[in-house]
């Protein structure tokens, strides 16, 4: 089965968002101007291949059984937010100072939202103190490795493996996919997190629970509170965070995630992101 839309796409920069290290997966894979990725539609595979034209996103779908397409949609709209309401951003961030000069760094970049929350959970825990290169290669060997594979004309994709798989590894094999250290707390997380139901807390509730995770600590708590579930208040703090917020506005770490939550509310992941993304461009901190 196979079929084409297009969805309206303002203020959407789809290579930035791709490539803006959010933790919630690896890039989609990247062929000429065109994006593809296996996404489940009502636990059925489909390959969803997205390219970008202007303002419009131009989507194919493949799959082995019947997906409404409406569903798709659905599900691009979400994972790369693109109903949120960019320019309410923006004027947020202009009338700001000195957030208003990080806009023209990033104008276009949004949230790249989980298509799994349990792949973001996991891919959080792997960036911890990890370059964004070796943890979006280890998180594709997990895929590889112990995902299920699905046969497509542009090629095989696989889905990620359930907690359930990666539950009963054992450490050595999830060292040598690249995971190193983190190993066994992934695999620690696989085994606890099926006893873990985030869906309808708030932010602080699901923020301690995240906590009793192996792992996780209060940075990749908000990468997949923001990424997983889009909870917008979430400020994930890294070394890079810390360094930009002490330079901007000459606060120290110890009260940076009660700051930013208290100064940016509901656009603290945003402004997050956007921070981020100004670090690593222009080349303020000296790179990222």
């Amino acid at each position: 089965m196979q079929g084409a839309f297009s969805i309206k796409a303002r203020e959407f920069d789809l290579d930035a968002t791709m490539y803006s290290g959010q933790t919630s997966q690896p890039p989609w894979h990247e062929k000429g101007k065109y994006y593809s990725e296996l996404l489940m539609i009502d636990d059925k595979p489909a390959l969803v291949t997205i390219k970008q034209t202007h303002d419009k996103l131009h989507v194919k779908v493949e799959s082995p059984e019947k997906v409404h397409l409406s569903e798709v949609k659905e599900r691009i709209n979400y994972i790369f937010d693109l109903k949120f309401d960019i320019e309410a951003f923006y004027d947020f961030l202009y009338s700001y100072p000195p957030l208003d000069s990080i806009v023209d760094y990033s104008r276009g970049l949004r949230l790249f939202l989980a298509k799994d929350a349990f792949e973001c959970i996991i891919s959080s825990i792997a960036s911890a103190n990890c370059s964004i290169r070796r943890w979006t290669r280890a998180i594709g060997n997990m895929k590889r490795l112990w995902g299920q594979g699905y046969v497509f004309q542009r090629g095989t994709f696989y889905s990620f493996p359930s907690p359930d798989v990666l539950a009963v590894l054992d450490d050595d094999s999830l060292r040598a996919a690249g995971l190193g250290y983190r190993a066994k707390y992934i695999i620690g997380t696989s085994k606890k997190i099926t006893r873990i139901k985030l869906d309808g807390m708030d932010y602080d509730e699901a923020f301690r629970l995240l906590l009793e995770l192996p792992g996780v600590g209060p940075k990749v708590a908000d990468c997949i509170l923001l990424y997983g579930f889009r909870k917008l208040e979430a400020f994930p703090v890294d070394v890079w965070i810390q360094r930009i917020m002490e330079h901007l506005f000459k606060v120290d770490y110890k009260h940076l995630r009660d700051f930013a939550r208290d100064e940016f509310g509901e656009y603290a992941g945003y402004v997050q992101l956007y921070l981020y993304n100004y670090a690593r461009k222009s080349g303020i901190l000296g790179g990222v």
